[in-house]
């Protein structure tokens, strides 16, 4: 059976011809499917006529039937709008507590890493926001290029203090890692996600941070503008901060060399 045309739009068109569509993929002939939408439209036509003529509580209690049963109806045709409807009630209702839970555990860290005097502060922050198990592994690369020597006293003067966190100096960097309990080897895994925040500021790049979550895993239940902004800008400045104390002063043999040199040429 064609599809009759008035002018130039047809019958079926928009959120119509997405339940046309939906129904003959289902098995349902196109005869069928014109029945059925034709019923239904006549029967909410005659509802609305008779909710206009009458304010019982029966026909109230139809209504709600009714809406109940397009509610349902609608769920089963796997609209791409139902289903996103659903998600936001269930990530404002279901999982909002976490959420806030989530955020105010990075924040906590951001406050942590701007008070950082040592690795070993960085180091704790990090690894107390990781707790909230959203990932299952981090990898935390530290330093500027060039600068190994800086990098490497940071590292000398660093102390590994908890189990799940490793830190070592390689390439020049101070590498740290954080896995969850009961993960395994994630690097050379294929069931695993990653994303990387750059750490840098003003003076320059300190590095990157790596995160690894499971691609089988439950949603993610924090807000990625407060890791990507406020807490990549809180780790960022830290190492910063960090690495910088390490730098060797000049010592006072060259400074006195150096005004001695001064009167001799005066």
């Amino acid at each position: 059976m064609a599809r009759r045309v008035i002018g130039r739009r047809p019958i079926f068109q928009g959120d119509d011809e997405h339940i046309h569509h939906m129904l003959l993929a289902r098995g349902w002939s196109q005869r069928r499917v014109v029945l059925i939408l034709y019923a239904v439209c006549a029967a909410f036509g005659l509802l609305a006529a008779i909710s206009i003529k009458t304010s019982s509580p029966l026909t109230g209690f139809v209504l709600f039937v009714i809406a109940v049963a397009v509610i349902l109806g609608v769920g089963q045709l796997r609209y791409h709008e139902v289903d996103e409807l659903r998600a936001g009630v269930k990530r404002t209702v279901g999982d909002r507590r976490m959420r806030v839970a989530n955020n105010i555990r990075m924040r906590r860290a951001g406050l942590a890493l701007s008070k950082a005097a040592t690795l070993n502060d960085l180091f704790e922050a990090i690894g107390q926001m990781l707790e909230f198990e959203e990932f299952a592994y981090a990898k935390l690369q530290l330093g500027q290029a060039g600068r190994a020597d800086i990098n490497e006293r940071a590292f000398m003067a660093s102390e590994q203090r908890r189990p799940l966190q490793q830190i070592e100096f390689n390439k020049g960097r101070v590498v740290w890692s954080w896995k969850r309990n009961g993960v395994n080897d994630v690097i050379e895994s294929c069931d695993y996600w990653c994303f990387r925040l750059p750490l840098s500021t003003k003076s320059g790049e300190w590095g990157w941070i790596n995160l690894y979550r499971p691609l089988a895993g439950p949603p993610l239940l924090l807000d990625m503008n407060y890791l990507s902004g406020f807490l990549r800008i809180e780790l960022s400045e830290a190492a910063e901060r960090v690495l910088l104390s390490f730098e060797e002063p000049v010592g006072s043999g060259q400074v006195q060399l150096a005004m001695s040199a001064g009167k001799i040429a005066g």
